[in-house]
């Protein structure tokens, strides 16, 4: 599919690139289904995974958060392939840190009110 790209009247100043090769442009289409399912399959790993670790200490929560952050983040930049499933585990990965705040509030208060210190 031919592209022409046509400046707009009114734009802001010229912007050129230089580079050490020729500068190419690729557009890949892909259906909104399968990103979504790709999607998917990335949060759904890591939130089971991270909620396999909700019994675990704290420092096992934050070291597997930061694994799974900065693993999603590097991975979608090196294989532009995976970004669809990075973006899922990162999503999970984020939202993993205010399901472990709340399990912790949860057994917090569950302690007070019913198990009495002996």
């Amino acid at each position: 599919m031919p592209v022409d790209l046509v400046p707009t009247p009114g734009a802001g100043p010229r912007v050129t690139f230089t580079g050490l090769g020729g500068a190419e442009l690729i557009i890949g289409l892909t259906g909104q289904s399968r990103q979504m399912s790709r999607w998917a399959l990335g949060f759904i790993l890591i939130a089971a995974a991270g909620t396999a670790l909700a019994r675990r200490g704290c420092g096992s929560k934050v070291i597997f958060i930061v694994v799974v952050l900065t693993v999603a983040s590097l991975l979608a930049l090196w294989l532009p392939a995976t970004t669809d499933v990075a973006n899922g585990a990162f999503m999970a990965g984020a939202a993993l840190v205010p399901l472990y705040i709340l399990i912790a509030l949860v057994q917090r208060l569950w302690n007070s009110l019913f198990v009495r210190n002996m």
